[in-house]
């Protein structure tokens, strides 16, 4: 993508992030609000990992279906410019999502984080954009990737470690319901880097990479590494929290696993192109 197409889309991308911020800001006014509205409710519910995930993925899959559809025939120059009202509404809404999502990690505990919601929703939005992949599914399934990586990180960074008792009368809001912490997160982000070998290897034996330049597979190669060593260091941090003989166990077993596939990412991306003939 040229630079000239990329400023082209900056506008959607400043539209996002003020969406985002603006429903931030209104939710960390209203956090102390009693009864609570829908969406502090939701902001506040105990899956809110899972929550975030599927709101901050709407924009991903809606947009590539969209783009597919409108950028599929031949008379796309006068679908685009008639569709260019519709695309800055679509904007707005992501953006809204991408803001809502972010709350879900900043909205742990008693407190609210705002700076980190902020911070949360911008990097949501300018993780690799839709519209940067049109509707390449592969490119999609990276950026729901990293939208998951980013997610994760915030639920961990912004959890509230000192959260206080509540007492009648106080302005924080009731705490939430006493859950059990499922390992289930660290498990699904500590097995990701399995997925993307066993979708490597989908490919290679498909003939689907055969089709992809060597620049293109050395940039997938890249990325495919560099999310190992994030999973490898997030789910360990997530399972080796909890203090538990299994969870360290497989804290360890997965720090091995995926410290192993990311060098073997690394390696595959070295060797990309490489002729050993003379």
């Amino acid at each position: 993508m040229n630079f000239s197409l990329l400023l082209s889309f900056a506008p959607h991308a400043l539209l996002e992030i003020a969406a985002a911020c603006g429903l931030i800001y209104w939710i960390s006014q209203t956090w102390t609000r009693t009864p609570a509205s829908v969406l502090l409710k939701l902001v506040r519910h105990p899956a809110h990992f899972w929550i975030a995930s599927g709101l901050a993925a709407i924009p991903s899959l809606f947009g590539a279906t969209v783009v597919a559809l409108v950028f599929s025939g031949g008379y796309t120059e006068n679908v685009a410019r008639a569709m260019v009202p519709v695309f800055y509404a679509l904007s707005l809404v992501y953006g809204m999502l991408s803001g809502l999502a972010a709350a879900c990690c900043a909205g742990v505990g008693e407190r609210f984080h705002l700076r980190g919601a902020f911070v949360t929703a911008i990097a949501l939005i300018v993780a690799p954009p839709w519209y940067m992949s049109g509707s390449q599914w592969i490119f999609q399934g990276i950026r729901i990737f990293v939208i998951v990586i980013i997610v994760a990180v915030a639920c961990i960074v912004l959890v509230d470690k000192n959260q206080t008792p509540h007492t009648p009368g106080a302005d924080a809001p009731p705490p939430l319901p006493a859950t059990n912490s499922s390992p289930l997160p660290a498990l699904l982000i500590g097995f990701t880097p399995a997925l993307l070998i066993l979708l490597a290897i989908t490919l290679g034996v498909s003939g689907a990479a055969d089709h992809m330049s060597n620049d293109a597979s050395r940039v997938l190669l890249i990325l495919a590494s560099i999310a190992s060593v994030a999973c490898c260091i997030i789910s360990s941090v997530m399972l080796f929290k909890r203090r538990t003989s299994a969870a360290i166990a497989g804290a360890v077993m997965l720090l091995l696993l995926n410290a192993f596939l990311s060098f073997f990412f690394g390696c595959c991306a070295a060797l990309v192109g490489a002729n050993f003939g003379r």
